[in-house]
């Protein structure tokens, strides 16, 4: 059955885990790079705007469980330093692959997908211990989303998260946009 893999790239480096994109695209494997705008030098040392991946060495892809292993076997070069993403368990051991559920990836990449100006990505362990309600975005450009009202900075943001991987903040919601859901 197909499922969503959460891998680690490590390579140093946006240049590299874009070409580990390339590669997924070329095979045919549905994958999803979280990206983001940011301010970069051009080769004048001009600021301009540039889309570079959020989340360092994360990408996710929708495959069969055993059909990374059996890539990795025919393209070493390219998949040498990509792995999936695992827990480590009590005894020391770890996990089998972490999976994301069909429904919760959707969410997520039709919230980040043609945004990237009106959220902000924000590490998964800023929200350790946070509390906060669950809502529904039912107006604006985030119409749908499905996430989290949280307080932070002293802000309430509605916060969409995949599994701990990866978290993001909506911009700019007004309240009057939000009903709970729970």
């Amino acid at each position: 059955m197909l499922k969503w893999y959460p891998l680690r790239v490590y390579y140093p480096g946006p240049k590299k885990i874009l070409r580990v994109k390339e590669f997924f695209d070329r095979q045919g494997i549905e994958n999803f790079l979280p990206m983001e705008w940011t301010i970069a030098d051009n080769e004048k040392g001009r600021p301009h705007r540039k889309l570079v991946p959020a989340v360092f060495n994360l990408i996710v892809i929708k495959a069969y469980h055993n059909q990374l292993t059996e890539l990795k076997g025919q393209y070493t070069d390219e998949l040498v330093n990509v792995q999936y993403r695992r827990d480590q368990l009590l005894n020391g051991t770890w996990s089998a692959p972490i999976t994301v559920p069909e429904r919760e990836m959707r969410r997520f990449m039709d919230v980040v997908t043609d945004n990237e100006d009106s959220l902000t990505y924000i590490d998964p362990q800023q929200l350790e211990g946070k509390k906060g309600r669950s809502v529904r975005v039912v107006a604006g450009q985030f119409k749908g989303a499905e996430g989290t009202l949280m307080r932070i900075d002293n802000n309430r943001h509605v916060v969409v998260q995949l599994q701990g991987l990866c978290s993001v903040k909506l911009n700019h919601i007004p309240i009057s946009n939000i009903r709970f859901t729970s």
